[in-house]
């Protein structure tokens, strides 16, 4: 059994589309999260006087939002998030994943498309996990929605419980999976004068990154039901070709 962590990144003006996860053995959930807590939180509380349960939202806190002691201090936020990154990137238990997608689509669409790559990504997960032979809970970023939960049960996942919708503050690792998220948007997008940030990822995670790189899926189509005599229809579904280079 594996714990996994999702969340989502990306911009509709540079349309980019992300999601990343941070997994685990649950055999191994104890030290993770003891890492986290010990190895990059507590640092932070003693160092940088950020309190060990104030809730880290990567995208604010880069830009001096939230989090009044280094507010003003640039360099010290990025040396707050780079200690973050070598927690995450020294830890052997550890896995992380990204999946990403490119689409010129605006407003309504993009958000559909959002939805999309959500629906493509727990089949995504799914699918690694039969070739695992492994079962693993989700616990996703946020509040999650009618729609969210739509898009997982129309998979009729086998290996991936019905994800699990949590607030980021009232999850440690959750934080962790929203840095990991952030960073691996940044390495795709590399916008110019931005490059320490655009750097993190290789430094810190691609290591610990399961596919060595994050992987851009392709808008899946579920495969034609074959005919039958009784004319049952077939629940399989043919997840080959999803991810590519």
């Amino acid at each position: 059994m594996y714990h996994f962590y999702l969340d989502e990144s990306g911009s509709e003006n540079a349309g980019i589309l992300t999601y990343s996860w941070i997994a685990f053995d649950a055999q191994n959930a104890d030290h993770v999260n003891r890492t986290w807590r010990v190895a990059a939180r507590e640092p932070l509380s003693r160092d940088y006087g950020i309190p060990v349960d104030y809730p880290l939202h990567a995208r604010k806190f880069i830009r001096g939002s939230g989090v009044k002691t280094l507010d003003g201090s640039r360099t010290d936020r990025a040396a707050a998030c780079e200690l973050m990154l070598n927690v995450l990137g020294d830890c052997p238990q550890l896995h992380i994943g990204t999946v990403y997608r490119h689409t010129h689509k605006k407003q309504k669409a993009f958000t559909s498309e959002r939805f999309a790559l959500y629906r493509d990504t727990l089949a995504h997960l799914d699918n690694f996990l039969a070739t695992r032979k492994t079962k693993a809970i989700l616990f996703v970023d946020g509040k999650g929605s009618r729609r969210h939960r739509e898009e997982s049960r129309a998979l009729e996942l086998r290996n991936l419980r019905e994800p699990i919708f949590k607030q980021l503050g009232d999850e440690q690792l959750l934080q962790a999976v929203d840095l990991v998220a952030w960073t691996s948007y940044q390495h795709l997008l590399r916008s110019p004068g931005r490059e320490l940030v655009s750097s993190w990822y290789d430094t810190f995670l691609r290591r610990r990154d399961i596919n060595g790189r994050p992987l851009m899926l392709t808008p899946h189509v579920p495969a034609p039901r074959p005919a039958t005599n009784d004319h049952s229809s077939s629940t399989w579904v043919s997840l080959s070709g999803l991810a590519t280079a």
